[in-house]
């Protein structure tokens, strides 16, 4: 049953060859956007998760209105910090 629907689709892809290349292209550039965001988002969750007691770690953004000068800073609420 999957052998049939495999020549069904690689028949309709011959007959109409640019709708067959915009949806393979369409589909690339989503599913690379996926994995470009889940990427990012794992890296920025796991930012500090190197410090020993992490769920006290605070992070905040020191820019200025232009967004120059940007840090991250980290400190521990329960020492006063």
């Amino acid at each position: 049953m999957v052998r049939n629907y495999l020549q069904v689709a690689v028949r309709n892809m011959r007959r109409s060859q640019v709708y067959a290349l915009v949806n393979i292209v369409g589909l690339s550039i989503a599913l690379a956007s996926a994995i470009l965001i889940t990427a990012y988002v794992r890296y920025e969750l796991s930012y500090e998760s190197f410090l020993p007691e992490v769920q006290y770690a605070t992070s905040f953004d020191n820019s200025s209105a232009l967004g120059f000068c940007s840090s991250r800073c980290a400190f521990d609420r329960s020492s006063g910090g």
